[in-house]
């Protein structure tokens, strides 16, 4: 299961492949399917620069769910 599953969804629906999100933030396609399938650690400001790329925030692509995830946990 993808960690980042929210990041590759909209990442898509944005129209954008690995290769050509990867280029537009400056990292290797690798290291962007890396980040979504949870093998890297995700900065910050490399969730900055892939949420404004998405044209969205770094809180609603990566930490609404992590804080749903939480309540539901309780």
């Amino acid at each position: 299961m993808k960690k980042y599953k929210k990041m590759g969804e909209l990442r898509v629906k944005k129209g954008y492949t690995l290769e050509g999100l990867a280029k537009k933030i400056g990292i290797t396609k690798q290291y962007l399917w890396d980040l979504e399938d949870g093998r890297r650690v995700l900065s910050y400001k490399m969730a900055y620069k892939i949420s404004v790329a998405l044209g969205t925030t770094p809180d609603k692509l990566f930490l609404e769910d992590h804080l749903n995830n939480d309540i539901k946990n309780r």
